[in-house]
């Protein structure tokens, strides 16, 4: 399946933490539902916990979107697993748990692909990259996940540590020389917002080889858009509405590495 995120046929639609306009986000219903409703591949953030299991939220803390409070990085996975991560979204949601990223990927495989941001911003955890790694071979997923980081360091490191795995960074910036950074980092993907690209930029990179992300993106029209300028997958809160605006894609140049 690593084929998906070389988005040779069309492009693809990812669901950011799930289908989360719909479903509170990074949740294993948000991740069910987003299957549902189309999405070629799902989206998720990924902490360490105090006993150095990888589980998936977005912040390094628990208030936004549990009723716990505290750090993750300060709480065992068992501990974890008591909080509702449901309920802030709506009562009707209430009773999420927590999902571990073996759970996650268990799930996925055969499924879904699954892109994996690792999370090194708000916290820093020390072996982060050899755990999520860890996972990945227990559950035999290498070939339909990605990792992604703003933290450009840990990507270094977990293609260090694996070179297989299909990697890239994550900016939100305009860079002057993407190309050069990219090939620096020995890459597979170039991942930044719709409003940093332009139709000659991702051409330059499909050329030199590299897959290109257009961010997150909830406009359609905006979808359209990128689509004719070449763009190779985006992510989405409603991956339904950007499903339905999708077209086949014209055979791009991409030299996939």
């Amino acid at each position: 399946m690593r084929e998906i995120f070389q988005a040779k046929q069309s492009p693809l639609v990812g669901a950011h933490r799930g289908a989360s306009h719909y479903y509170p986000e990074n949740t294993m219903l948000s991740f069910q539902k987003a299957v549902e409703l189309g999405a070629d591949y799902i989206e998720l953030d990924v902490h360490l916990t105090k006993d150095n299991i990888p589980v998936i939220m977005h912040d390094a803390n628990l208030e936004r979107t549990s009723d716990g409070k505290g750090r993750i990085k300060d709480f065992t996975v068992e501990e974890l697993k008591q909080l509702d991560v449901g309920r802030w979204f709506g009562e009707e949601f209430a009773g999420q748990r927590i999902p571990t990223l073996h759970e996650v990927l268990s799930w996925s495989k055969g499924r879904t692909g699954v892109s994996i941001e690792i999370k090194q911003i708000e916290e820093r955890y020390d072996n982060l990259e050899q755990r999520i790694l860890d996972v990945i071979y227990d559950t035999n997923t290498m070939d339909q996940v990605q990792a992604m980081s703003f933290n450009h360091n840990s990507i270094k490191k977990i293609k260090e540590l694996d070179n297989r795995i299909f990697a890239g960074i994550i900016l939100f910036a305009e860079l002057y020389d993407p190309i050069r950074v990219a090939q620096q980092m020995k890459v597979d993907f170039y991942n930044t917002p719709w409003l940093f690209h332009t139709i000659e930029q991702i051409r330059q990179l499909h050329e030199a080889g590299f897959v290109v992300c257009g961010g997150h993106n909830d406009q359609p029209e905006k979808w359209v858009e990128m689509q004719e300028w070449g763009i190779d997958m985006a992510e989405t809160n409603m991956p339904d509405v950007m499903k339905a605006q999708t077209k086949e894609k014209r055979q791009f140049d991409i030299i996939v590495k």
